[in-house]
C-alpha cells in the first residue's frame, strides 16, 4: 500500500483511514514528492545573470527535503505504522506518485481528497484527479469532511 501524504492534517486523517481498511500486516510505504533543486542558470538572460546563486539553490532543496521528511514522519507517527518513509523528487506531483506506485509495484494508492475549493481544482488542478487517471492500480481517495 502507497499512502500519498503531504504532512498537512488531511493527509494524516486520509492515511488513519486508509490503514483502517486494510489488513494490520499490509506492507505500508508513506511517501511525499518533493521539487527538484532549481537550477541557477536556468532563469538566467541579459545583463541580469541569475536569479539565485548555487548556494541559495541549494539551500531551497535542502529545507524541501527536511520539509518532506517532517510530512512523513508526521504522517508515520499519527498512524501509528511502521511504514516505510520516502522522499521523492518530481516536477509533477501526480507523475511522480504514479511513476513511484510503477516502480515499487504498489497494490493499491491512498490518498486524501483535495480540500480546495473547486475554483481552485479548476484553476490548478488537482493531484488527486491526475492520480485517479493515471495511476497503474487502484486508487483508494478518502474523502475530506469539512469539521
Amino acid at each position: 500500500m502507497l499512502i500519498a501524504t503531504d504532512g498537512s492534517e488531511t493527509a494524516i486523517a486520509a492515511a488513519r483511514s486508509g490503514l483502517s481498511l486494510f489488513p494490520a500486516d499490509a506492507h505500508v510505504t508513506l511517501v511525499t514528492v518533493v521539487p527538484p533543486e532549481e537550477d541557477p542558470m536556468a532563469m538566467a538572460g541579459g545583463f541580469e545573470g541569475p536569479l539565485m546563486t548555487e548556494e541559495e539553490a541549494h539551500d531551497i532543496r535542502e529545507r524541501d527535503l527536511a520539509s518532506g521528511r517532517d510530512a512523513v514522519e508526521r504522517t508515520g507517527a499519527a498512524v501509528g505504522s511502521a511504514a516505510e518513509r520516502d522522499v521523492v523528487t518530481g516536477t509533477d506531483v501526480a507523475d511522480t506518485i504514479c511513476g513511484y506506485a510503477t516502480e515499487h509495484q504498489a497494490d493499491v494508492v491512498v490518498m486524501g481528497e483535495s480540500d480546495k475549493g473547486w475554483f481552485r481544482r479548476a484553476l490548478e488542478g488537482s493531484v488527486m484527479q491526475q492520480v485517479l487517471r493515471h495511476s497503474p492500480c487502484p486508487v483508494l481517495i478518502i474523502p475530506h469532511h469539512h469539521d
